[in-house]
């Protein structure tokens, strides 16, 4: 019994190693919270693996990844912040790029809060195609890449709003507390990242229905730990 389940933790290990695919989400109702985006159906989005799924959350592990980003956005409304970066970001997907190359805009469109809640950085997910090399931003724009990091996500429907958003990232830190995922997320918190929490929205502003959100907090933690957590 020991060793088959060493021969689990080695496999489950070189998976998460590789990107592998063997834990994939692989789920297909769009629009049902809890299932992969409608959007993702559709066209690229960030790949990842389904660590753990808990009781109104789950832990994804993602893999390196490049984004398009503003520089810091002073200011106290998600929304009003999110739409200003959507719009220098757009000027850079259409062609205002080093390389005046009009770029396809995919899904999602993140921004991420800092910790004191009055900045914030908006990113666009660039395509796999320009991954590699994505032309070189003219204005106050940065390239950003993101090395495989996990992160506990919270799905949710409907519009992001200043009113509302601070209950779902409420109701994620209560399905988290007392796990061993709080831990690691705080300890990655006091120990150098500014931002406290993501919010990646899958449909676009002008879609009425159907719309699926994601709430992350991102942590860092060790691929051998992580192993042995879920595979107790």
């Amino acid at each position: 019994m020991e060793a088959a389940l060493s021969i689990f933790k080695l496999s489950f290990l070189l998976s998460l190693l590789s990107g592998g695919s063997d834990f994939i989400d692989s789920r297909s109702q769009p629009g049902q919270v809890g299932t992969i985006p409608p959007s993702c159906i559709r066209v690229e989005c960030p790949s990842y693996e389904l660590v753990y799924a808990g009781n109104g959350y789950e832990i994804h592990r993602y893999n390196a990844t490049v984004w398009i980003s503003t520089e810091p956005i002073q200011g106290s409304s998600l929304n009003e912040a999110s739409g200003t970066g959507w719009n220098e970001l757009s000027d850079y997907m259409s062609g205002n790029n080093e390389y005046h190359q009009r770029i396809e805009r995919i899904l999602p469109y993140i921004t991420q809060v800092s910790q004191n809640l009055s900045t914030f950085m908006v990113s666009f997910f660039v395509p796999k195609e320009y991954q590699p090399d994505p032309p070189p931003p003219v204005n106050n724009l940065h390239v950003q890449r993101w090395d495989p990091t996990y992160a506990a996500v919270k799905q949710f429907g409907g519009y992001v709003a200043d009113h509302t958003i601070g209950n779902k990232v409420a109701e994620l830190e209560a399905s988290l507390q007392g796990t061993v995922w709080a831990k690691a997320i705080e300890k990655s918190r006091e120990t150098g990242s500014n931002w406290a929490y993501t919010v990646a929205q899958f449909s676009w502003p002008f879609q009425w229905d159907r719309r699926v959100n994601e709430i992350w907090f991102p942590f860092e933690m060790d691929d051998e730990e992580i192993v042995n957590i879920v595979t107790q």
